[in-house]
């Protein structure tokens, strides 16, 4: 995992990731992709959560109107980032069908999988 993600990037690294490399989808060369599309998760659930806190109209200094509130924007543009990461890596149902696992990177057997490691033949 990446040094300097914020608290709950980290959570969704740890959640995404695994799942990415098992499907063969993840490599070190994605780590930065990976890492954006964690940040943008974290900033889309904390703008999330600001707007169900202060609501969708706020007052903003002594206008006596309320205004759309800057928490819906910086969740729409999060969720903008989301969707196109998603799609880089065939998180999104549409997207699954073209994409494709990383040279080399195959399912584990369930023999590989029992033993922890990959499955080599006797004497390799």
């Amino acid at each position: 995992m990446p040094a300097g993600m914020s608290a709950e990037a980290q959570r969704q690294w740890e959640r995404m990731a695994p799942m990415l490399k098992d499907a063969g989808l993840l490599t070190q060369i994605d780590a930065d992709a990976l890492e954006a599309y964690c940040e943008s998760y974290a900033r889309w659930k904390d703008a999330n959560a600001k707007v169900a806190r202060f609501g969708t109209m706020v007052k903003v200094g002594n206008s006596k109107f309320p205004t759309l509130s800057p928490y819906l924007g910086i969740a729409d543009k999060a969720l903008a980032q989301m969707r196109m990461l998603l799609a880089e890596f065939g998180m999104t149902p549409s997207s699954r069908t073209r994409v494709s696992k990383a040279p080399g990177a195959r399912p584990k057997s369930r023999l590989e999988t029992a033993l922890g490691g990959s499955a080599k033949p006797a004497g390799t």
